[in-house]
Order: C-alpha cells, then structure tokens, then sequence
C-alpha cells in the first residue's frame, strides 16, 4: 500500500526513482550544454562583426570632418556596445 503512496526525493533508493532522477539531469545537463555552445556560437559572431567594424572604423578615419566623424561616433558606439556583449555572454559561459 506504501507503493501507491510515493513521495520521492534525491535521497529515494528505489531503482525506478535513481533511473528517473538520473534521467531528468542528464536532460538538464544537455540543456546547460546547448546554451553553452550557443553562447559560444554567438561570441565567436559577435567577433567577427567587433573585425568587420574595425575595417569601417579605419575607412572613416582616413576621411576629414563632417559626415564622416559623426559615422566614426556611431561606428564606435556600436563597437562598444558588442565589445560588452561579448563580455556578458562570455561571463554567462563561465
């Protein structure tokens, strides 16, 4: 009768209990490891476009004033706010 009332937790001996247990981490593991290899998909884009501004930072630097230093502000800008991205995703794979 005690079979039919069943209350489990991490510390159950019951065979079917260890199974189901074992089976829920390892799906929450899998989990966890798919985000980290998102994250780390992400880092290695958000580098790649940190390259790609570089090369649009040194085309407006060889320019003189006007339109060119405002497009240079918002170049940077953007570098910026990647640069920090990447840190946050990177601080979130750690």
């Amino acid at each position: 009768m005690t079979d039919d009332i069943h209350s489990c937790s991490y510390y159950c001996d019951r065979i079917e209990c260890v199974k189901r247990q074992r089976d829920e981490l390892r799906e929450k593991l899998e989990a966890i490891m798919a985000e980290r290899d998102e994250l780390r998909r992400r880092i290695m884009e958000l580098g790649q476009e940190g390259y790609e501004l570089l090369g649009v930072i040194e085309d407006v630097e060889r320019k003189d004033g006007g339109f060119d230093e405002v497009c240079l502000r918002t170049v940077k800008r953007v570098q910026s706010k990647l640069a920090h991205a990447r840190v946050r995703l990177k601080d979130d794979e750690l």
